[in-house]
């Protein structure tokens, strides 16, 4: 007779051993992921002395010179990201997990790009540099920071620059800035060109001062900026911008019904020209920005994506009525979202009858260089193509 209390004594041990492994395990790789993500926050805080902190005593140490603003330039466009490294099943035995933190200071200045990167890890050095080799490419996809939201402060030079911080219905997961002067008369009879903007890497408000020097330097009264917040569904979310076609439970919505959902607010708060409704998406909002774009009819004319990847596999429906035209700008250095992506992006458009333009900068993934005058540049190329329709 089987002796029953035994082997329920084994399954409940065997049960033990699994949950304290598994818990363990959790723990060493959980670890790097809120070391990576402490830091970004501290770097986009601008708390340089809580980012030092956490690099290990024999890692290059943070330049100090990041500690004055005016090694920013007058963007202050210095950000940090959080990623992925490649992950592989062997890594997960040894409890070894590699979360790559980006630091990238865009500003127009004599001091050029810098790029500050470091890897998180479990090992002895917690903190490491990572190692320069062709094929270490990274995949694309944001850790979202685990910590509470700082509270948004906007430079004096933006105080001119006219901003509404809303929650449509109250919801605090549909919060969008609405930026531009829309309290006066509208100097286009049609009502205004909207540009949707859904920030990359984490998509937090964080971006909102970039995004109203956006506003500030390349477009005027006729136009208002819609900056959607990304909705945080659930602490550790790795992706920032759900789609429909994507499986998360935790999302009431998708960022398509988000989108949609925007753009009908702004329409009952100002006058708009629903012709000229256009996206400009970067980075991790870059596929949502597809596939709003790649709808049958869809609401927008026109979708500026910067460095981001594309994989036409996603777009099950048939797509007959594409937005009018796509700018697409990517560099052929960026490690993050390969060249080859923006190429497919091209010829697929370009095969659907779309009007699309590709272009290239130099210096990587971010935004390099003179970047008010390629989004420039990238706008006025939209509104051209949508009017020639």
């Amino acid at each position: 007779m089987l002796n029953l209390s035994r082997y329920r004594r084994i399954a409940i041990s065997l049960a033990s051993f699994i949950g304290v492994a598994c818990l363990v395990l959790w723990v060493r790789l959980r670890g790097p992921t809120d070391r990576a993500c402490e830091f970004v926050n501290a770097v986009n805080l601008r708390n340089f002395a809580r980012a030092g902190d956490l690099l290990e005593p024999q890692d290059q140490p943070l330049p100090d010179k990041w500690a004055n603003p005016k090694h920013w330039g007058d963007d202050g466009a210095l950000h940090a990201d959080a990623y992925l490294a490649p992950f592989r099943i062997s890594d997960a035995v040894g409890g070894v997990r590699h979360v790559i933190a980006s630091v990238h200071l865009d500003a127009e200045s004599d001091h050029g790009t810098t790029i500050f990167t470091h890897t998180f890890a479990v090992t002895a050095n917690s903190l490491t540099r990572i190692p320069k080799k062709p094929d270490s490419v990274l995949y694309p996809v944001v850790i979202r920071p685990v910590f509470s939201e700082p509270q948004l402060e906007i430079p004096p030079d933006l105080a001119d620059v006219p901003a509404l911080d809303l929650r449509i219905a109250d919801d605090e997961m549909k919060r969008y800035f609405l930026i531009g002067n829309v309290e006066s008369p509208t100097p286009r009879t049609v009502g205004r060109r909207v540009l949707v903007v859904m920030p990359g890497g984490d998509g937090s408000a964080a971006f909102s001062p970039f995004i109203r020097r956006i506003y500030q330097r390349t477009l005027n009264d006729e136009w208002v900026i819609a900056q959607i917040v990304a909705p945080k569904w659930e602490r550790g979310q790795t992706v920032v911008w759900p789609m429909q076609s994507q499986r998360f439970p935790a999302a009431r919505f998708s960022t398509e019904q988000l989108i949609d959902d925007v753009i009908d607010d702004v329409a009952a708060r100002c006058l708009i020209d629903y012709s000229e409704v256009y996206v400009l998406a970067w980075s991790s909002s870059g596929p949502p920005a597809y596939a709003i774009a790649l709808r049958d009819k869809p609401r927008i004319a026109g979708a500026f994506i910067a460095m981001s990847v594309f994989r036409a596999g996603e777009y099950s429906k048939p797509v007959t009525t594409p937005a009018h035209g796509f700018y697409l700008l990517q560099s052929p250095e960026d490690k993050v979202t390969p060249f080859k992506h923006a190429e497919a992006a091209r010829d697929f458009l370009a095969s659907l009858g779309a009007k699309v333009k590709l272009t290239q900068y130099a210096g990587g993934h971010g935004w390099h260089g003179k970047p008010f005058e390629m989004l420039s540049e990238g706008v006025n190329w939209l509104v051209t193509s949508t009017k020639s329709e």
